[in-house]
């Protein structure tokens, strides 16, 4: 087998950093997952912008069309965060009473290092599930991350719908 088949272009980030960021990524996802909401705070920068963008149909649109930095199904900082995440932690959760069972899928993950910052693009698949129904919510993560005291700190993350109308009832959960 010629050796250059098994060799990955990963925009000039060496194998072993970009390995980093997808278990950073691969971590994340299973936190999620199992519930520890306050657990992935601590990812979290002091100033992060978090935002879910929903995708505007058009007729044959361009790439850079397909999505409004102003269309957002989701807009928070990092105190919109912990208030969000502080009610579902709560009793007034009443939108995720059964909780959501959810399984992240990320993949495609691209990574670029500048400096003491590291942009990441990454495709999320969630699957989410709850009594008999369940589906499946597609998008790609734009990501910026910050050299922070004890590793990486999520500063920025964009997530653009795959969808233009949500197959689930509620976004309850974190992307």
């Amino acid at each position: 087998m010629n050796p250059a088949i098994l060799a990955y272009d990963t925009a000039g980030v060496p194998p072993a950093e970009w390995h980093a960021v997808a278990q950073l990524l691969f971590r994340e996802a299973e936190m999620l997952d199992a519930g520890g909401l306050s657990d992935w705070l601590a990812l979290i920068a002091p100033a992060v912008d978090y935002r879910i963008l929903n995708r505007i149909q058009r007729t044959r649109p361009t790439r850079d069309q397909a999505f409004d930095p102003d269309n957002f199904i989701v807009a928070c900082d990092r105190p919109a965060l912990e208030a969000r995440i502080t009610r579902l932690n709560s009793e007034f959760a009443w939108s995720e009473e059964t909780p959501v069972a959810t399984r992240r899928f990320v993949s495609n993950i691209r990574a670029e290092f500048a400096g003491d910052e590291v942009r990441v693009k990454s495709n999320l698949l969630l699957f989410r599930a709850r009594w008999d129904s369940s589906a499946f919510v597609s998008a790609e993560r734009k990501d910026r991350w910050i050299a922070g005291p004890s590793g990486l700190l999520l500063t920025e993350r964009w997530t653009y719908l795959d969808h233009t109308v949500l197959p689930v009832d509620n976004l309850g959960v974190l992307l």
